[in-house]
């Protein structure tokens, strides 16, 4: 008798036992559901996020590269970047930033084409990194196909209290935000936002055929410039052509033949120049000069002010090569490429070497030799 009951009781479960077996097994589905929900929620998400940090990495690239720069800084529309492409215009209000507000540019590719089209009001990224134009800004309703929006502007570094801002460094200032209306994903954008300073990021073509080349009294030859016999030659100079620019690295290699001064004069002395072609001052002047015993000095002049002498310890032999080295604007004086001094102020516009030479007693006999130029970009 036991044992078909046993039999009987475990053939089947009773109505209350399939009630619970079927609240567990569907709660184990939600469960389920939720977690991988869960999954592929975080799975796109974090899709999108790779695809926007590749999208802005690429504008990032665009920003940092200098070859870019070339065709961003010349275009039309980028006029903010209007006193930065005029460098090589003597005009000095052509190339002052002073007053210049931020402003969106338009980023260039190397083949002179738009790669991010800034200036327009509704440029964006689509989920995938793709770049769009429909984004639009709250409270507008959002586009999903265009979720993403994203600004870049121009800002440059300039003192409010200077009137002249004469190439200076710019802040290139990203600024991203989401807005897919009901679509919206809670990223954090404010994470993609960056800025990015810059100075010295473009300065106009530079003719490398540097040469000297006499005035009306005073004779040149390619590495030299002759004394001065004659009254009607003082005041008179060489200079080079073409002008140069200080937004590269410049350098200007010389000698002097000293053994060819007239000794029978007192303060007999040669000036080498760095002059505004704007102005026509010498901002920036090396004096070589006989002193009263027979010895040679030199003294390093800026604005017409003295600014530094040769030291007592340095004894002149003749055969020294003195540089003006000028790298974006910033000017050092150096004795066979030993650089001693460096000039408070800097060289913000176009420019040429001046040569000034001393007499000599008689007339072809060169005061200054070995010249040389040296122009790489920056």
């Amino acid at each position: 008798m036991s044992n078909k009951k046993i039999l009987k009781d475990t053939r089947g479960m009773s109505l209350i036992e399939t009630i619970v077996g079927a609240t567990l097994l569907g709660i184990t589905m939600f469960m389920a559901y939720s977690v991988f929900g869960s999954i592929f929620k975080a799975e796109a998400t974090t899709k999108r996020s790779l695809s926007l940090i590749v999208a802005r990495n690429n504008l990032v690239s665009h920003l940092l590269d200098a070859k870019t720069w070339i065709n961003s800084t010349v275009a039309t529309e980028n006029t903010v970047l209007n006193c930065v492409a005029q460098q090589n215009q003597t005009d000095p209000v052509v190339r002052n930033c002073s007053g210049v507000t931020s402003a969106p540019i338009n980023i260039y590719a190397l083949d002179n084409t738009i790669a991010f089209n800034l200036q327009r009001t509704n440029i964006g990224f689509d989920w995938f990194g793709q770049a769009c134009d429909t984004y639009q800004t709250p409270p507008s309703d959002g586009n999903p196909h265009c979720p993403v929006g994203f600004s870049v502007v121009a800002i440059p570094q300039c003192a409010a209290s200077l009137t002249t801002c004469l190439n200076p460094s710019f802040v290139f200032q990203a600024q991203f935000a989401v807005n897919a209306g009901q679509a919206t994903n809670p990223m954090n954008m404010a994470a993609f936002n960056f800025k990015i300073y810059e100075a010295g990021f473009y300065c106009p073509i530079q003719d490398l055929s540097v040469a000297l080349i006499g005035d009306s009294q005073i004779t040149v030859n390619a590495t030299q410039v002759m004394g001065i016999t004659k009254a009607v030659q003082v005041g008179h100079f060489a200079s080079v052509s073409p002008l140069l620019l200080p937004c590269r690295h410049v350098r200007l290699d010389f000698g002097i033949t000293d053994f060819n001064y007239d000794t029978t004069r007192a303060d007999n002395s040669t000036t080498i120049c760095l002059a505004s072609e704007e102005t026509g001052v010498c901002g920036f002047s090396f004096v070589h000069k006989l002193m009263p015993d027979g010895s040679y000095s030199y003294d390093l002049v800026s604005a017409n002010v003295l600014v530094a002498s040769k030291p007592s310890w340095m004894s002149l032999s003749g055969n020294e090569t003195y540089e003006l080295d000028i790298s974006n604007g910033l000017v050092k004086f150096c004795i066979d490429s030993r650089c001693l001094y460096i000039f408070e102020n800097q060289l913000n516009g176009p420019f040429r070497l001046r040569a000034y030479p001393a007499w000599t007693p008689s007339s072809n006999s060169p005061v200054i030799n070995r010249f040389s130029s040296a122009i790489v970009d920056l």
